[in-house]
């Protein structure tokens, strides 16, 4: 189901959990409500049992700065 998913148009991350029936993400992208609303409706297409969505407008994020990387990849 997962590669099914990570095909459509939009997509851009699929996480599959270990357990438990809530244990698909999905975080698609898209340029207006509408190309959302279309996504959603593919996914739904799928058979999937949806149990909770989420619409995010932001999203801000940081890099760390307290890690430093070694030549030999270990981090200290």
């Amino acid at each position: 189901m997962a590669d099914e998913i990570i095909g459509m148009s939009g997509v851009i991350q699929v996480t599959q959990l270990m357990t438990g029936q809530h244990n698909l993400l999905i975080r698609a992208v898209g340029r207006d409500d509408e190309d959302i609303t279309r996504l959603a409706e593919r996914i739904d297409g799928l058979q999937l049992e949806i149990n909770d969505e989420s619409l995010v407008r932001t999203e801000h994020t940081a890099a760390l700065d307290f890690v430093k990387v070694t030549d030999d990849a270990a981090v200290e």
